[in-house]
């Protein structure tokens, strides 16, 4: 049943975000058919409005209670489960429309800013690999501002090529700079 939910929801995405699904998150994320739904329908979704979604669930008893995922919750859920921030916004910017308006992108912006910050600290999110719910933490990368250069050996050549890596910052400076680049391509 849910495969053919992602199958129905991937038919309304557009070609680029259906490549990132088979080539990018495919490699970083578990089957969008092992997802909660809640959070496959915002992220396979044409918008992704400031109030996300509601799910409503029939409890035993037949009380029926609901639970509002806010785009917050799933941006979190998102960076929780390691999707990087790059990434994120490759996904925003993909399906023309997903954010409506330059303030969406730049609430955006600000919730991946908390996050490299270590202020998303008592927000929780669902954990994909243990099935569980986690506070969010922000990866020690985050702060570093160094980079690091590695040797690495060609033993064939007995040589040394020296990579460099940039500062774990910059991967969310550059997104976020990104998302403030869009938001000026956003309507007011």
């Amino acid at each position: 049943m849910k495969r053919d939910l992602v199958g129905r929801l991937l038919a309304e995405c557009n070609e680029s975000r259906r490549v990132m699904v088979d080539n990018v998150l495919a490699d970083l994320l578990p089957p969008l058919h092992e997802w909660p739904e809640h959070h496959l329908r915002m992220l396979l979704a044409p918008h992704l409005g400031e109030k996300g979604v509601t799910v409503m669930k029939q409890q035993g008893n037949g009380v029926i209670t609901s639970q509002t995922f806010s785009r917050m919750d799933f941006i979190c859920f998102l960076l929780g489960n390691a999707l990087p921030p790059g990434t994120i916004v490759d996904w925003i910017i993909a399906q023309p429309g997903y954010l409506d308006h330059s303030r969406s992108a730049i609430d955006v912006a600000g919730i991946l800013q908390k996050h490299a910050d270590g202020k998303l600290s008592q927000k929780r999110y669902f954990d994909m690999t243990d099935r569980c719910t986690k506070e969010l933490v922000t990866p020690p990368m985050a702060s570093d501002t160094t980079g690091v250069r590695i040797a690495i050996p060609d033993l064939e050549l007995n040589t040394y090529t020296i990579t460099y890596f940039p500062p774990g910052r910059e991967y969310w400076t550059d997104a976020i700079k990104r998302l403030h680049a869009y938001a000026k391509e956003l309507p007011r």
